[in-house]
């Protein structure tokens, strides 16, 4: 049995929002999807927000093409190393910074200020 990677971490994060009122409502009008790649490990994880309904699926990150946008049809994308994604979740490392030392790659930012909200949420749950 394998150990338990970050997408799997992503997936019980976030899948937990679908029982919250608060998510269900802020997200009933929209569809996205946001792919969350640690680029040190296997998988990747593309979040899917479907008009207040959320979903992680896990996605294998090599080769480069299947996590391609024309693949999966991801709407905005963030990549990094596993650590350092820890290291933003714990407000050690501020992703502005990383972004210009060129150690977080973003695509869509306006996506991913969505991405920020969706994770306000899992806070106060």
């Amino acid at each position: 049995m394998s150990e338990k990677g970050y997408a799997d971490g992503i997936v019980e994060y976030f899948e937990p929002l679908n029982d919250n009122e608060e998510f269900k409502d802020k997200f009933k009008d929209d569809q996205f999807k946001i792919l969350v790649n640690p680029t040190d490990e296997e998988h990747a994880a593309l979040i899917i927000v479907d008009k207040g309904a959320l979903k992680v699926k896990k996605v294998l990150n090599k080769p480069k093409e299947n996590i391609s946008k024309d693949v999966l049809g991801w709407d905005g994308s963030i990549s990094t190393t596993k650590a350092l994604f820890n290291d933003m979740a714990s407000g050690k490392a501020k992703p502005a910074k990383l972004v210009l030392k060129r150690k977080l790659k973003v695509r869509n930012t306006k996506v991913l200020l969505k991405f920020a909200a969706i994770q306000s949420l899992t806070k106060k749950e």
